[in-house]
């Protein structure tokens, strides 16, 4: 049997760089992430570098297997789901702890960043504001960097690999406000994913169409709270009286 060698330290130049763009990828899911997926990822993370810097031996196949299927049965047990945004993006982000626990090669890290962009992407399919745009596009350009810094040479700083990063994406900028201006704006996401910022879970707006609070009798989130100066009135009495919708244009009120 052949005796299993430690890395030989050819990641050290370019995998500060491949994780750090994991942890600009990650950072906006962290309030909707189960904490042991942050705490997995981190501790894989640091596992990683330290291997690398010590040249020490990757964990055995059959270890990395071990934790990739116990990982995945923890997003299943913790979101009930493997399907939809939440699900999704802690499954991606688990399963990047998990590949950086077998990363050999570049090969490898290009598969990393990959994760990376789609961890950055996914986070536009919970919000769109504003001021998200700077750190998404930092983000990107770590990521290009990163990208970079795998197939430069001892000689490129990586101030050069930056700046190239940073030309790349001014040179998709001008296709990027081609898309926002002229790109048709539609009603619901035209990418598969179930999610639905439509219906009704938690309350009402001020726009109702038919079907939308169709599920909300099956929704456990909390409608609101209410608190008594006095007794507690009697259950057939603990209603109250929602929105009257007065116009209906034939489709909505």
């Amino acid at each position: 049997m052949a005796r299993r060698v430690g890395t030989d330290g050819s990641l050290l130049s370019s995998l500060p760089w491949t994780l750090l763009a994991l942890t600009f990828a990650i950072a906006p899911h962290l309030p909707y992430l189960s904490p042991w997926i942050t705490v997995a990822f981190v501790a894989c993370a640091v596992l990683r570098w330290r291997i690398e810097v010590r040249r020490q031996r990757l964990p055995p196949a059959w270890m990395r297997a071990t934790l990739a299927l116990a990982c995945f049965l923890g997003v299943l047990i913790t979101y009930e789901s493997v399907s939809g945004v939440g699900p999704g993006s802690a499954l991606l982000a688990i399963m990047a702890a998990m590949k950086l626990l077998e990363t050999r090669r570049r090969r490898d890290q290009f598969v990393l960043l990959f994760i990376a962009i789609f961890l950055i992407m996914s986070s536009l399919l919970r919000e769109q504001y504003l001021w998200s745009l700077p750190y998404l596009a930092a983000g990107v350009l770590i990521t290009m960097t990163a990208w970079l810094r795998m197939s430069a040479g001892p000689e490129v700083r990586f101030r050069m690999s930056l700046a190239t990063g940073g030309r790349l994406l001014a040179y998709a900028l001008p296709v990027a406000i081609a898309m926002w201006v002229f790109f048709p704006r539609i009603a619901t996401p035209f990418w598969a994913v179930p999610i639905d910022t439509s219906s009704a879970t938690s309350g009402l707006s001020d726009r109702m169409s038919p079907g939308d609070i169709s599920s909300l009798s099956l929704s456990n989130a909390v409608a609101f709270r209410v608190q008594f100066e006095g007794e507690v009135p009697e259950p057939r009495n603990l209603y109250w009286r929602g929105l009257v919708l007065h116009f209906f244009d034939g489709r909505s009120w």
